[in-house]
């Protein structure tokens, strides 16, 4: 756990990480105030108004009413023009001319990607890969694509944008038309066209997709997976890695995934996951199929198995799960961990534990690592399968929000739009209003943070509380317990 085992009571009972430096904390019981969705399954208009969160490494962004906002650690990555960093909450809406509507957005690494109502493609942040952005702290349109066109999401018949998406590298959106197009760093193959692709594609270049095939959902990680409007499913990328691709094709093309591990055919498929060298497809008859380099953390095994095939994984994840009758009804990955939301609205995770990311209050003592509070980078490090309920208190779960670009941390929403997050915390990603205190302890302790539950979360009404590294309240003179002009200058400044 984070620190002790009362420590560890403090944090399960109340969540956020704030229990650690001995400060009370409490949140409405959800199982008070939930509301279950209608017969018909239509969805009560949300509690917080958030429609989406696009997930980065060190930005969190959320669609509210087609505006979009955004908590980061540094301007860049804000998009919020002349907004300070510093003050992180509520977050800072991201500069886009007021009548412009957002209606998609992605987190990658350091960057978000968003398309607007009339089909423009919109990038902010401090990608290496794409020089064009200049440390631009407000939204650079992508306004041309590799021929020299425009560059829109609108199709002939005005359908805008079907999917975005963004690795640790590469951008990816599929357009109404069902096209698939990169930008950014597209090197070990994720143009798709047999090319080992640029490390600075600064106009979107089209993948080649065969004649008919039609994009509806696109998830990008070490690979490009794609999900086709037929229920077929193609990838491409990853520096050929046959595990990884599913497909054993080694030509840099996009091919689709047929043969199963068993021997069959995958079946039709209705959604699609990846993380870090693993992915999924879940069947329209619920099952659910992954393959990748690491299996240990799709939960196949309890060490290195790669599978270059999809295989089937349902009983073996969640077979008590669906033995009631209910089946998997959506599928999302990040990093380390994975999460299924059942058609009971229950929701279930497994995977690398080491940062709460599986939500089940477990994890490392990082008051006892190597380097206090800080994560080793261990991936097969506190490996949890199969999968475990989390937020059993809660029933109408409907989305998980994550990604694969170094994402350690999830939400999940219910029918109703109440908000949950886990996970790491390090540039207050969790919406939760806590944020480290300063950025030398953020660098040394980035783990002091963590959230290893689920937990009700409200961005917009969460007040801007800084908090120290538990570390630093109990050890004042430990490194990097200071900010200001030296070690000798105020702990809380």
């Amino acid at each position: 756990m984070i620190a002790s085992m009362t420590t560890r009571a403090l944090v399960l009972s109340c969540g956020w990480a704030l229990a650690l430096v001995g400060e009370g904390c409490s949140h409405d019981d959800p199982g008070d105030t939930q509301q279950d969705g209608g017969a018909d399954g239509a969805t009560i208009p949300s509690v917080t108004g958030i429609a989406k969160v696009a997930t980065g490494e060190y930005v969190t962004a959320f669609l509210k009413e087609g505006r979009l906002y955004s908590v980061a650690g540094s301007w860049p990555r804000l998009g919020a023009g002349d907004h300070p960093p510093a003050t992180l909450f509520p977050p800072a809406e991201v500069a886009f001319d007021k009548a412009r509507k957002i209606v998609d957005a992605a987190g990658g690494l350091h960057v978000t990607i968003a398309t607007d109502d009339q089909g423009h493609v919109w990038e902010w942040g401090d990608a290496a890969s794409n020089p064009a952005l200049a440390m631009s702290n407000v939204p650079v349109q992508i306004a041309t694509d590799a021929d020299g066109k425009e560059f829109t999401m609108l199709d002939g018949d005005g359908h805008n944008v079907q999917s975005m998406s963004a690795s640790v590298q590469c951008s990816v959106a599929v357009k109404g038309d069902g096209s698939v197009w990169v930008w950014d760093d597209t090197t070990g193959g994720m143009q798709g066209d047999g090319t080992p692709g640029s490390p600075s594609v600064l106009h979107p270049i089209r993948v080649p997709l065969p004649a008919g095939v039609k994009i509806k959902k696109v998830v990008a990680g070490d690979v490009v997976v794609a999900l086709a409007t037929d229920g077929s499913v193609w990838t491409w990328g990853g520096n050929n890695v046959i595990e990884n691709l599913g497909t054993k094709a080694t030509d840099g093309m996009p091919h689709r995934l047929m043969e199963t591990s068993t021997g069959g055919m995958l079946p039709e498929i209705v959604d699609i996951a990846t993380g870090a060298s693993y992915s999924y497809a879940l069947g329209k008859d619920g099952e659910l199929y992954t393959w990748g380099l690491y299996m240990e953390i799709a939960g196949l095994c309890a060490g290195w198995c790669p599978a270059p095939l999809p295989t089937p994984a349902t009983q073996l994840l969640l077979g008590a799960a669906v033995a009631g009758g209910a089946h998997i009804a959506t599928i999302a990955a990040n990093h380390n961990a994975s999460y299924a939301v059942l058609s009971d609205g229950t929701l279930w995770a497994w995977g690398s534990n080491q940062q709460g990311l599986v939500g089940n209050g477990g994890g490392p003592d990082y008051a006892k690592t190597a380097t206090p509070y800080s994560y080793d980078w261990n991936k097969d490090g506190a490996l949890v399968t199969p999968a475990v309920h989390i937020a059993p208190e809660v029933h109408n779960f409907s989305t998980v929000f994550t990604g694969a670009a170094l994402v350690f941390y999830a939400y999940a929403m219910t029918t109703d739009g109440r908000l949950y997050s886990w996970g790491r915390n390090k540039t207050a990603n969790l919406g939760s209003g806590i944020s480290p205190l300063n950025s030398q302890q953020a660098a040394a302790y980035p783990n002091s943070w963590d959230v290893n539950v689920p937990t009700e979360v409200s961005p917009f009404t969460a007040p801007n509380k800084p908090t120290s590294s538990p570390l630093c309240v109990s050890t004042p003179t430990a490194p990097s317990c200071w900010c200001g002009a030296g070690p000798d200058a105020p702990q809380n400044c």
